[in-house]
Order: C-alpha cells, then structure tokens, then sequence
C-alpha cells in the first residue's frame, strides 16, 4: 500500500522535473527563431513590440493579467468599433 502512494508521487516529481527543464528551454528557442525572422526580414524600427524580444513581451503580459483584459475589452457602448456582420441581420435576411 505504501509503494502504491510513493509511485504517483515518484511520477509527479519527475513529470514536475521534466516540465522545469522543459518551460526554461521555450523561450531561449522562441527567442532564437525570433532572431532569425527578424534577421531574415530586415530590421524593424519604431513600434517598440518588433524590437522586445517574445519571451520579454509575454513576461511583460504575464505581469499583470488584468491590464491584458483591459486592453483588449471594448466597451458596447464605445463608437470606437464597428460590428461587419451580426447574427441578428443575418437571421432577419434569411
């Protein structure tokens, strides 16, 4: 009885491990084939989001959630957007 409690445990600190290993390769890769893009498409100036690399702008996201969500809300009463299709017309015309 106590192998069987120790295994799960065993492979959840292995599975734990491995995933540490893993998540701190991602963004040294994303950030090597974003070089090689930018390299391969010329340098970009001006819009600060094309010159951070990737892992630094997601890190910047991560760091606070809740701006995120308040960046990328529009408001239904703010004349700021336009709908191109409603559900609701295209019933009415059908």
């Amino acid at each position: 009885a106590k192998e069987a409690k120790e295994a799960p445990e065993s492979s959840w600190d292995l599975l734990s491990r491995f995933h540490a290993s893993y998540m701190s390769y991602i963004p040294d890769e994303v950030d090597r084939w974003q070089r090689k893009t930018m390299l391969a498409s010329g340098p970009k100036r001006g819009l600060k989001s094309l010159t951070q690399s990737i892992s630094s702008q997601v890190r910047t996201l991560m760091h606070d959630p809740a701006l995120v969500a308040k960046r990328t809300h529009i408001a239904k009463n703010s004349g700021d957007h336009r709908v191109l299709c409603s559900f609701a017309e295209r019933e009415r015309a059908s």
